[in-house]
C-alpha cells in the first residue's frame, strides 16, 4: 500500500491507495504513474519553494518601506486577517474535496452552493 498525503493549508492534495489495483498489474502503467507523481510533486516543491523565497523578500522590502510602527500594525492586521479565514471556511474546502472528487456529475452545483454559503 502506497499512500501520498501533502498538505497545504490543512487541505489533502493528492493521495494514491494500491498501485496494483489501479494499473491493473502492469508494470508499465504502474511505472507511468510513478513517475507522474514524482514529476506532480517536483513542481509542487519548487512552486512552494519560490513562494517562500518571494514573500520573504517582499516581508523585508515591506518592513524597510514601512517603518517601524507601520509595520507592526501591518503585521498585527495581517495576523487577525488570518485566524478569522480559517474561521470564516467552516471545513468548505474539505468538503468540497471530498464531494467533487466523489461526485464529479454534480461538481458544479456543489461548488455554487458551497459559494453561496461563504458569501
Amino acid at each position: 500500500m502506497i499512500e501520498f498525503h501533502s498538505s497545504t493549508h490543512g487541505a489533502v492534495v493528492a493521495r494514491l491507495i494500491h498501485i496494483e489495483e489501479v494499473s491493473g498489474s502492469n508494470p508499465d502503467a504502474c511505472t507511468y504513474m510513478l513517475k507522474a507523481i514524482l514529476k506532480n510533486s517536483s513542481y509542487l516543491l519548487v512552486a512552494q519553494v519560490t513562494i517562500k523565497v518571494v514573500a520573504f523578500f517582499y516581508t523585508l522590502y515591506l518592513a524597510q518601506s514601512l517603518g517601524v510602527i507601520n509595520f507592526g500594525y501591518y503585521t498585527l492586521a495581517l495576523s487577525y486577517f488570518s485566524l478569522l479565514a480559517a474561521f470564516a471556511d467552516l471545513g468548505i474546502t474539505r468538503y468540497l474535496i471530498v464531494e467533487v472528487s466523489t461526485l464529479k456529475h454534480s461538481s458544479s452545483k456543489i461548488l455554487f452552493s458551497a459559494l453561496a454559503i461563504r458569501a
